[in-house]
């Protein structure tokens, strides 16, 4: 099913176009948002990655191999790493080297925690940090990969997946915090 959808998007039919569109909007749209500031980013990242997807179906056909899911996925983070280095004030915000302390925490705050709260608690962190936890901690790659990608060290890849760790601790102690208030 999935390789004859491609096939049809390839020979650029509009209606199977439309179809793999719909298909895979809601998850990606989700990937995109993870990157994004606001809404209008969001859907500036999707956009363009949907049009480097359709750019670039035969490349994944002759490959033939991977997900394709998996390899939307992949074009959508590219995409939002561009948006991101777009942005005047990117630069700005890479400018730390930092080795961050090595140890486990558990943070009991996140057993009663909902999705959707999570992903707004995310959205709160500084954008570059944010960046980093996400492609660290949530698409899994290493700070290598992750310094390569955004064009910074590995000491400042940490550096913000430290900050970020920090910032959504914070945001989980007050969540805590307030649900004990409430719950008392």
């Amino acid at each position: 099913m999935q390789s004859d959808l491609i096939k049809r998007c390839i020979r650029n039919n509009r209606k199977a176009q439309k179809e793999l569109y719909e298909m895979l909007y809601g998850h990606m749209l989700v990937v995109c948002r993870r990157y994004a500031r606001n809404e209008d980013d969001a859907f500036e990242i999707l956009n363009t990655g949907f049009l480097k997807m359709f750019r670039n179906l035969k490349k994944y056909q002759s490959m033939g191999k991977g997900s394709f899911e998996g390899w939307v996925k992949r074009i959508m983070i590219n995409s939002a790493l561009d948006h991101l280095r777009s942005q005047k004030s990117y630069l700005e915000r890479m400018n730390f080297d930092y080795e961050a302390e090595t140890g486990q925490e558990t943070n009991m705050g996140l057993y009663n925690l909902e999705v959707e709260e999570l992903y707004r608690m995310l959205e709160d962190i500084t954008p570059m940090s944010r960046t980093v936890f996400n492609l660290y901690a949530l698409d899994g790659y290493s700070h290598k990969e992750i310094a390569e990608k955004l064009g910074i060290s590995v000491g400042t890849s940490k550096w913000h997946l430290y900050i970020g760790r920090q910032q959504l601790q914070e945001q989980l102690r007050q969540k805590v915090a307030y649900r004990a208030v409430a719950n008392a």
